[in-house]
């Protein structure tokens, strides 16, 4: 049988890995696919970093408005508003200024969360306009955005078989079930569990890995909206499995925030989760 092909770049703060499982897939066809797959992370971070002031998401945060948004880029504030209804405003986008503050991103002294955020803004294809002082951040589903975009690009130039892994991150789609080790929190040389996935993602959010000492303080980068601070609940590591990488790495967040939503949102969006606790740690 033909061995997989791999192929592996860096971008949006994290390390990528398509392997194509098709065994029809030539060197020729890879170097193709590579090329679409760079050329569209390398404009999708143009666009929607919050670390760059030039890109449309930093230009937006500086001027609050910006003129003729991209399309992607209005069904991805539809899909921010969307499930800010949903999570009961757990999901919040308008984070960015805190993150700033808390030294992970641009430096900033603004830390502003509107709770009446979505009436106070418009996403139309003429503008979009957010409330001077507020800063938003598509952080909470970036990568899963980005690895369902490049599972539609590989789809579109004929791949059937293959794994997208973002950081972790990472969509299947296999004529047969594929496993998967979920890593340790604290170790990533030891693994908790093994699921398998044939069609659908997987998603993993930690408040381990990205965390930091500011003034004394130690921070993280998944913020409860409610408190304008790190996430303090008791799960510090969560697992989702769901039909999208966008919904995985949403909920995954969302779950570290307010785990008491696990049943329902997995009822409504079809999700398989694995929540750990500092209990179960001892920390």
């Amino acid at each position: 049988m033909q061995q997989s092909k791999i192929i592996s770049f860096d971008g949006l703060g994290t390390h990528w890995e398509c392997e194509l499982l098709d065994e029809n897939c030539s060197e020729s066809r890879a170097a193709v696919v590579e090329c679409i797959l760079v050329e569209y992370l390398n404009e999708f971070v143009k666009k929607y970093s919050r670390f760059d002031s030039d890109s449309l998401v930093g230009r937006l945060n500086k001027e609050s408005q910006i003129a003729n948004p991209p399309e992607e880029m209005l069904k991805m504030f539809k899909f921010a508003r969307d499930i800010f209804q949903v999570t009961g405003g757990v999901f919040d986008i308008s984070v960015g200024g805190i993150l700033n503050s808390i030294g992970y991103g641009v430096p900033s002294d603004h830390a502003i969360v509107t709770e009446n955020f979505w009436d106070l803004i418009t996403f139309t294809n003429e503008f979009i306009t957010i409330p001077k002082g507020v800063a938003i951040d598509f952080g909470g589903f970036g990568k899963g955005w980005l690895i369902d975009a490049f599972v539609e690009i590989l789809r579109k130039n004929g791949f059937r078989q293959f794994i997208v892994n973002g950081g972790g991150d990472l969509y299947v789609q296999s004529n047969t079930g594929i496993d998967i080790a979920l890593e340790h929190p604290f170790d990533s040389t030891k693994f908790i569990s093994r699921t398998r996935i044939k069609n659908g993602a997987l998603a993993v959010s930690s408040v381990i890995k990205r965390s930091w000492l500011k003034n004394g303080i130690k921070h993280h980068h998944i913020i409860n909206p409610s408190t304008g601070r790190s996430s303090n609940s008791e799960i510090i590591c969560s697992f989702v499995k769901a039909d999208s990488a966008l919904m995985a790495d949403t909920m995954a967040t969302v779950l570290i925030i307010r785990p008491d939503l696990n049943q329902g949102l997995s009822e409504q969006f079809n999700l398989q989760t694995i929540l750990l606790s500092k209990d179960q740690f001892k920390i």
